[in-house]
């Protein structure tokens, strides 16, 4: 009896994931139609109060923090903001390479930009791109705009999953969009 059971399961486990593989879309990483594309990262994006900033440490190795950035610009620029001590300048002073990785409410959808990070440190560009409540950026930069130091994000590439996009049905890999053609992968 145990036999048939763990055939039946077996064969429900397969019939299940051959389902899913039937709803996936098909294998193609390009998004068929960029503006739904677009429409659906900018809507995440712009409902995350935080996401995670991926640096490059002297190591090699990744390094994921959680960041308050600001929503995104028309160009789909990010700006980030910190202190000039903290680790994550220095790692952007030596390796530009960023990822910041968002995670929709339902848990079933994400954005990853990866993209190039510029730091700023200017008292007029701390002013232009202060998009923090004032309680909180006067507690955390008690002498704005000194101390605030923001980084600039271009996208390279975004990858996206959830609410209609859906993956490549053989390999799983997100659909993605190349903005600059000069830095995505030969095949994203």
């Amino acid at each position: 009896m145990n036999k048939a059971l763990v055939y039946l399961s077996t064969i429900g486990a397969c019939l299940l994931f051959s389902v899913m593989l039937l709803n996936a879309a098909p294998a193609v990483s390009q998004p068929a139609d960029r503006q739904v594309f677009l429409d659906t990262v900018l809507s995440i994006i712009n409902e995350a109060e935080y996401t995670t900033l991926i640096t490059v440490g002297e190591d090699g190795f990744p390094r994921a923090r959680t960041v308050k950035p600001s929503g995104a610009d028309d160009d789909l620029t990010i700006w980030v903001a910190t202190r000039p001590q903290t680790r994550k300048v220095h790692q952007i002073s030596h390796n530009p390479k960023v990822e910041l990785h968002y995670i929709a409410d339902d848990y079933k959808s994400y954005v990853s930009i990866m993209g190039l990070a510029r730091l700023h440190s200017s008292p007029k560009v701390a002013r232009e791109h202060d998009f923090f409540p004032r309680a909180l950026r006067d507690k955390l930069w008690p002498g704005f705009p000194n101390e605030y130091q923001l980084f600039e994000i271009k996208p390279v590439w975004i990858e996206a999953l959830g609410r209609g996009i859906k993956p490549d049905r053989y390999t799983w890999k997100p659909q993605s969009l190349c903005i600059d053609a000069a830095h995505c992968p030969k095949k994203p």
